[in-house]
């Protein structure tokens, strides 16, 4: 039985985040969106970048005001899109977490080749995840009034080709504010993890709340997989100052041996106020 199954991210000479893909490849976007979008629509376009995890795009929403019949969100999200949000809590009436994770991803899927996908309601499933369309894996994660959606590059290079519905490579994204105080090491790190902090130029404290942000990422990517609960203690992650990350699964079921490999990435982004993290999990082929 393998008590531990080593997956490493690979060594590539692409920095996360340093070369930002957005300012050569969507700054018209950005500047479309710039003048108006806050005012007019609610929300802005705040980074659309690329990483070796895939494409993704964040946004900053004004959260105020009540939700009726002729709010704006209604122009940019699927009906059922609003109403499910909405249901989520019964004691508010404005724009919910879900509404902001849709918002990124529907601007996602505009600014790449997937299309408007305007007539079918991206809801979630039993276990949260979004649904989107078949071949296609992305993932939403969101902080305060900031919200990220991905798609994996293999969504994007697949698009189109007949016949294909499958994925093996599932993507997983996470945002955390960065805050001065955090006390979740014991609940979110390995002993191991907490020995060996403060080897990549961050604080202790910095470093808990990016290896837990590591773990978010690489667990919503691994679940298509295995469909389980995973702890926090069945998995070490190691960043590096590269902006990769090594993660280490170590899990009661056994099914790391599932995955095929794991890759995972992280950057400060929004004037170092935040860490992003991007992860990607493959399947293992199983004849």
């Amino acid at each position: 039985m393998i008590s531990a199954f080593t997956l490493k991210g690979f060594s590539t000479n692409y920095n996360f985040g340093r070369s930002r893909f957005y300012s050569v490849i969507s700054k018209n976007l950005l500047d479309t969106q710039s003048s108006s979008t806050a005012s007019a629509k609610g929300f802005e376009i705040v980074f659309h970048d690329r990483s070796p995890d895939g494409l993704y795009l964040g946004i900053r929403v004004d959260q105020d005001g009540d939700i009726d019949s002729s709010h704006w969100l209604y122009k940019y999200l699927h009906p059922e899109e609003v109403r499910f949000g909405l249901d989520l809590s019964k004691r508010h009436n404005n724009i919910r977490p879900f509404h902001m994770g849709r918002l990124a991803m529907r601007q996602l899927f505009l600014s790449s080749q997937l299309g408007s996908y305007e007539h079918e309601p991206m809801l979630r499933d039993c276990y949260g995840r979004p649904i989107l369309p078949k071949g296609v894996s992305g993932s939403i994660s969101h902080k305060r009034n900031i919200a990220v959606a991905i798609v994996s590059n293999e969504s994007l290079f697949r698009k189109g080709d007949e016949g294909i519905s499958s994925v093996h490579h599932h993507v997983g994204v996470d945002i955390e504010l960065i805050t001065p105080k955090t006390n979740i090491g014991k609940r979110v790190l390995t002993q191991n993890e907490r020995d060996n902090l403060g080897m990549i130029g961050l604080s202790k404290t910095e470093e808990t709340l990016l290896r837990f942000s590591l773990k978010e990422s690489i667990y919503k990517a691994i679940h298509p997989v295995l469909n389980q609960y995973i702890g926090f203690q069945e998995a070490e992650v190691t960043p590096h100052e590269n902006g990769t990350a090594t993660a280490i699964l170590n899990l009661k079921s056994g099914n790391q041996t599932q995955i095929e490999y794991i890759t995972a990435h992280w950057e400060k982004i929004l004037d170092n106020e935040y860490f992003l993290t991007s992860a990607t999990a493959t399947a293992r082929n199983i004849r």
